[in-house]
This record gives C-alpha cells, sequence and structure tokens, in this order.
C-alpha cells in the first residue's frame, strides 16, 4: 500500500512545508512510530551559501510528528490538522548547521499520550546516514476538531 503524499498529512504548505515524504510508520509495543525524509535545498527558506542551521531540525522533528498524526487523520477520511509545539525536552543538536542536497531521515516515536488522546510526548531523532545530527523529546497538544457550521435552513 503506497503512503499519501506529505502535503495530504500536515496543513504546512510552502515554504514552510519542510519535509519531502513519510517513507515507514508502524505500531511497536503499542507506540507509534514515523520516519520520514527531507532533502534542504540550496535555495529553500532559512537556506544562506547552501547551509541551514541545526536548529532546524526542532521544526522537522515536529513536521514528523505532525506527519503521523496527519496519517491517521487521513485514514479516518479527516482532513490534515494543527497540532501545537508545547514543548521540547533534552533538545541536544550534534552539529552546528544542516547541508543542502543533504538526505536526511526524521525517526519520531509516541512515548505516551494523554487521557483525551490530544496530548502527546514522542522522543525524535534526525539522522544523515548514520551519523546522529539531534534528538529531542517533544511535547505535543492537537485541539478538538472545529465544530461543523450549523446547515442553512432551508427558504
Amino acid at each position: 500500500m503506497s503512503l499519501p503524499n506529505i502535503a495530504e498529512l500536515l496543513p504546512h504548505r510552502a515554504p514552510m512545508l519542510l519535509l519531502d515524504a513519510l517513507v515507514e510508520h508502524g505500531v511497536e509495543d503499542g507506540n507509534a512510530w514515523a520516519v520520514c525524509e527531507l532533502c534542504p535545498k540550496a535555495d529553500q527558506l532559512f537556506a544562506d551559501n547552501g547551509k541551514l542551521p541545526a536548529l532546524l531540525t526542532l521544526e522537522y522533528m515536529a513536521q514528523a510528528v505532525g506527519a503521523l498524526a496527519g496519517l491517521v487523520h487521513h485514514q479516518r477520511g479527516e482532513p490534515a490538522r494543527v497540532g501545537y509545539l508545547i514543548a521540547a525536552r533534552t533538545l541536544v543538536l550534534h552539529v552546528d548547521e544542516l547541508l543542502a542536497g543533504q538526505l536526511l531521515r526524521v525517526h519520531v516515536r509516541s512515548a505516551w499520550s494523554g487521557s483525551d488522546g490530544r496530548a502527546g510526548q514522542f522522543s525524535c531523532k534526525v539522522e544523515s546516514g548514520t551519523t546522529l545530527l539531534a534528538n529531542a523529546v517533544l511535547t505535543v497538544y492537537e485541539p478538538p476538531a472545529p465544530a461543523a457550521a450549523p446547515a442553512a435552513a432551508a427558504p
């Protein structure tokens, strides 16, 4: 079964849609996980002379968490929804910058979910090949779906 286009899973659009694809996902030991890929471009937002700040890995991780949540909504036939990054615990940047053209893999794995399913915590890492570039534990929140507008009364 093919995976949906990343633009179907996230509410982001260019230039802030930074991931290229969701490439793997699953559930292990009751925890959902996903792997997304991207290859930053030299002319994209935040790039400077072919280099990007390593802090962008935080947004890559947040978008990968969003893609995992978006996949659940997509499978239910629902549109992508907005979520909020609440906290980044233990964020460690192992490099100072990223290189344009460098294939990056973003791994996210749920660690816990709140009782209402709206808040969650995810272990995340960004790698290039076998090199760990960044890792963090992210806490996120997804607000309830907006209420449907009431149907207009017939004349």
